[in-house]
């Protein structure tokens, strides 16, 4: 993995998503092309894990939006979801190797009635 690229490409002002990209294994989700950019780096790992996991539970809970968090220290993770509305909704999972970035890093994923959306904060 590039750590400074991803660090770059993280950083990076947006206003806004230019495209959107449908994840290849789940079809009901889409990510911003600044997502793709990151994921390119070598965290194509995240976007599956947020893929295959928290679109149910959102479901579940009616939550419309979530607030995921990676919290990257030394070569383990923790990502984190935290809802957006009026329910407390967290959710976890531990990951024990990555060679993600140590540091703190947000994604927002919201529920657009057929399809679930994965953003960059800075496109929000």
């Amino acid at each position: 993995m590039d750590s400074e690229k991803f660090k770059r490409i993280y950083g990076e002002s947006r206003n806004g998503a230019n495209g959107m990209v449908r994840h290849p294994l789940v079809r009901n989700v889409i990510y911003s092309d600044g997502v793709q950019d990151v994921a390119e780096t070598g965290v194509y790992w995240a976007l599956d894990i947020f893929a295959t996991e928290l679109p149910a539970m959102m479901r579940r809970c009616s939550e419309y939006m979530l607030v995921i968090k990676v919290c990257v220290k030394g070569s383990a993770a923790r990502i984190t979801a935290t809802g957006a509305g009026d329910k407390v909704l967290t959710w976890s999972r531990d990951i024990d190797w990555t060679d993600m970035p140590e540091g703190d890093w947000l994604f927002y994923m919201s529920d657009d009635g057929d399809t679930f959306v994965i953003i960059l904060p800075s496109e929000y």
